[in-house]
């Protein structure tokens, strides 16, 4: 208790004991006593009045500042000097406790969804939640980069993100009501979306880019047309010929003729489905190469060396330079310089040439194959290791050629660890280059 406090009650004592002196000396005091005892009342309520007050508001002002030291996150604040009774200290107390928890559960909810967020972001579909007026909550990275969109502010409106009228259109009415899924091409792309209606929230709308299957199906398609094609074709010839065998009964030299011409056909039926179980099978996973060290030059001159007659009736000169040694599947290899020399065959006229270059490159060996055909345009350079894709698709169906070559040949040397391009002019012919792992062997440096 202060000073203060105690002169103001000692006073008021004082003040009564002098009341009460003056009551016994008079008779007179009586009338002065009750007016004395009254004022000695008032005093005293008020000291006590007073008192209460001051300490009860004293005590009240500590909580409030205390629950405000609180709130505001300092958790380690000293007590005051003054104290408190202890219905106060046990107040003080439990909100206290109250704010830690309330601490707690805040900084678990934040975790969550800092969690959520991550998840979200790191989800490959494109996620965007939209209010209930058409504008941007949330936006993973996945839809940003789907929709070709910087990342937007909070609260952007999406109409002025998206251009796309019928992409646009359909977020904005997907907070409206229920929407079926469906697709939309937007410039390359083929978008699925999904979208899903909060009602009184807004609507969460989900993208899955679906452009790889669309262009897997329609290799497909065109894969089943070029088959039908490429298979329709000799067997026409065939049944033709041999209907006017039948039926007729032409001379010798034209009998001769018809009967070359069904072996020539049937021949490319054989070498279309050899081809075809090749690819099916290399496209399936079902061949394994086996690793082994193989000279280079030795393989390429061989596989030269074994062509059919015919092939090399137009007086096409041949060459090999350097040499290497590859760690490949031999069977494979023998298969790919077969193809690269049947397609230079088909495309250099007679005189012409075509070599084949072996260098080392870096931990490969690389290995061009180059004619002097009719060469590629620009245009056709990239897809010529498409299956059934020609440059001249007339001229290669005259010579005979499947149109699966080069696409066997992209698939071997993949499967050995390699890689393979092309580079080629109209009128001044091509090179078909392909890479495979080299091994060191003491004869570099002398084919050096």
């Amino acid at each position: 208790m202060s000073l203060r406090t105690r002169h103001l009650i000692l006073g008021a004592a004082v003040l009564v004991l002098v009341v009460g002196g003056l009551a016994a000396l008079s008779p007179a005091g009586l009338a002065g006593l009750a007016v004395l005892t009254v004022l000695g009342g008032l005093v005293l309520l008020w000291a006590g009045g007073w008192l209460l007050q001051r300490g009860f508001s004293g005590a009240i002002r500590q909580v409030l500042d205390r629950v405000r030291q609180i709130a505001g996150a300092a958790a380690a604040v000293p007590r005051g000097r003054r104290a408190m009774p202890a219905e106060l200290e046990a107040l003080e107390a439990a909100i206290h406790l109250a704010a830690e928890e309330v601490a707690k559960r805040t900084a678990d909810l934040e975790g969550e969804r800092d969690e959520l967020q991550e998840i979200i972001d790191s989800i490959a579909e494109g996620v965007i939640a939209l209010t209930l007026d058409a504008r941007v909550l949330r936006m993973n990275p996945a839809a940003a980069e789907l929709l070709d969109v910087a990342r937007p502010p909070v609260l952007a409106p999406i109409g002025t993100l998206v251009r796309h009228t019928e992409l646009r259109d359909h977020l904005e009415e997907s907070v409206m009501f229920p929407l079926a899924p469906r697709e939309i091409q937007v410039g390359a792309r083929h978008l699925r979306i999904s979208s899903h209606l909060i009602q009184g929230r807004g609507s969460v709308v989900m993208f899955l880019d679906v452009t790889k299957l669309r262009l897997a199906e329609q290799v497909r398609k065109d894969f089943v047309a070029n088959a039908s094609h490429e298979l329709k074709t000799p067997l026409t010839a065939v049944r033709g010929f041999a209907e006017t065998l039948l039926e007729d009964d032409p001379p010798e030299a034209l009998r001769r003729e018809f009967l070359a011409s069904i072996r020539k056909n049937t021949i490319r039926l054989q070498n279309l489905v050899d081809d075809l179980l090749d690819l099916s099978h290399l496209e399936s996973g079902g061949w394994i190469p086996s690793e082994e060290t193989v000279r280079v030059a030795g393989s390429a001159r061989e596989v030269w060396a074994g062509l059919a007659p015919e092939q090399r009736a137009g007086g096409v000169h041949f060459s090999v330079q350097g040499d290497g040694v590859v760690l490949a599947d031999p069977q494979a290899l023998h298969q790919i310089f077969r193809n690269l020399y049947d397609n230079a065959l088909r495309y250099t006229p007679a005189g012409g040439r075509i070599g084949v270059t072996i260098v080392p490159n870096g931990s490969y060996v690389r290995v061009t194959v180059t004619d002097s055909g009719t060469g590629i345009s620009s245009g056709a350079l990239p897809r010529i290791f498409e299956r059934f894709y020609r440059a001249d698709s007339g001229r290669g169906r005259d010579a005979g050629g499947t149109g699966l070559g080069l696409a066997i040949v992209r698939h071997l040397v993949q499967s050995m660890d390699g890689d393979v391009g092309a580079e080629s002019e109209l009128g001044r012919g091509t090179a078909i280059r392909f890479d495979l792992p080299g091994v060191p062997w003491a004869g570099a440096a002398r084919s050096a």
